[in-house]
C-alpha cells in the first residue's frame, strides 16, 4: 500500500508519524482508566482521557484515530481507508475546551486515490491522485461508548464512535 502524507498543524509532524508514535506493548487501559472513559461525557472528560489510539470499523470501512500531546498541544490524526482504494486523512491541532478537544481552524484534509497511485508506476502526477483541503474544523468529545468525532467542516463523521485500541507509549 502506498501513502503520501501532507503535514499540517505542528511543523515536522505528519499523520503517519502520529499514528506510528505508539507503544504496542499495552493494548488495554487499566481498570481505573476504563471506568474513567465509560463515565466520561462531552462535558467532563479530562484532556488525558482522549490520548491514545482509537478505531472504528463497520462493513468495509476502517478509521483510525490517534491523539497525542506534544509540548502542551494536542494533535489528532484520522485515517479513513475505504474499500474503493481511497484514503482520507485529517490532521488537527486541538485545544482542550469544556471537556472537548477542538480544532477551530488550520486542520488539513488529504484525499489519496491509491488505486490511481499504483497504476501510475514511476511517474507520479500528484494532482491526479491527491487533493488537499485546508481550514478543516472539528471537535472530539467523550461518551460512555468512546470518542465521538464531529467533523464541523463537512459533517462526514456522523454516528462514528471510536473504540479504544491502545495507550500512547
Amino acid at each position: 500500500m502506498a501513502a503520501i502524507i501532507v503535514g499540517c498543524g505542528r511543523a515536522g509532524t505528519s499523520s503517519s508519524e502520529l499514528l506510528d508514535d505508539f507503544s504496542y506493548e499495552s493494548t488495554s487501559k487499566t481498570e481505573k482508566e476504563e471506568d474513567t472513559v465509560s463515565e466520561a461525557n462531552n462535558v467532563n472528560a479530562a484532556a488525558e482521557d482522549f490520548l491514545g489510539q482509537w478505531e472504528y470499523t463497520k462493513n468495509d470501512e476502517y478509521i483510525m484515530l490517534a491523539i497525542v500531546e506534544l509540548d502542551g498541544e494536542y494533535q489528532a490524526a484520522v485515517s479513513w481507508n475505504e474499500s474503493t482504494g481511497m484514503t482520507k486523512e485529517w490532521e488537527y491541532t486541538l485545544k482542550y475546551k469544556d471537556g472537548k478537544l477542538v480544532c477551530d481552524s488550520y486542520g488539513l484534509k488529504s484525499e489519496i486515490n491509491e488505486s490511481k497511485l499504483a497504476a501510475q508506476g514511476d511517474v507520479i502526477d500528484l494532482s491526479d491522485i491527491m487533493k488537499t483541503t485546508p481550514n478543516q474544523t472539528a471537535e472530539f468529545y467523550m461518551t460512555s461508548e468512546g470518542i465521538c468525532w464531529n467533523n464541523l467542516s463537512e459533517g462526514s463523521a456522523k454516528d462514528i464512535v471510536f473504540k479504544f485500541l491502545q495507550n500512547v507509549g
